[in-house]
């Protein structure tokens, strides 16, 4: 669902953006309107499987690769986008959605969210180690 549906955002942008040539304009409606909707509830259901996860980080790499091209960003074909992510300070999904469950864990143990059930849930194992 949430796939689909960003795939669909991604080809209305696509459509209505073509005459965009600003790149921080385009990271802005990405990051504005795209990007809300790859990560929607996704410290819920994040994506275990790797072809979720690859279906999603696939909707980002488009949107950048419709960026490198209507911008005229140069990127070596067949390249991985690290380079169109540091230029546009972006993250990769997965690393977001790593972000997003760290700081709801933060926010579970520091009392900012009341939920007794899920933090009763929680285990934490630790080594011991033999001196």
């Amino acid at each position: 669902m949430v796939i689909n549906k960003s795939r669909q955002l991604l080809n209305f942008i696509n459509r209505n953006c073509a005459s965009f040539t600003d790149k921080f304009a385009l990271k802005s409606i990405y990051c504005s309107l795209l990007r809300p909707i790859c990560e929607h509830g996704s410290v819920i259901w994040s994506p275990y499987q790797l072809c979720n996860k690859s279906k999603l980080e696939k909707v980002q790499q488009k949107f950048l690769c419709f960026i490198s091209i209507k911008c005229s960003i140069p990127r070596e074909p067949y390249t991985t986008y690290n380079s169109l992510l540091s230029i546009l300070n972006l993250q990769t999904l997965e690393q977001r959605r790593i972000s997003l469950d760290l700081c709801l864990l933060y926010k579970l143990l520091a009392g900012n969210v009341n939920c007794p059930d899920f933090i009763s849930r929680l285990f934490f194992y630790t080594s011991t180690l033999d001196t």
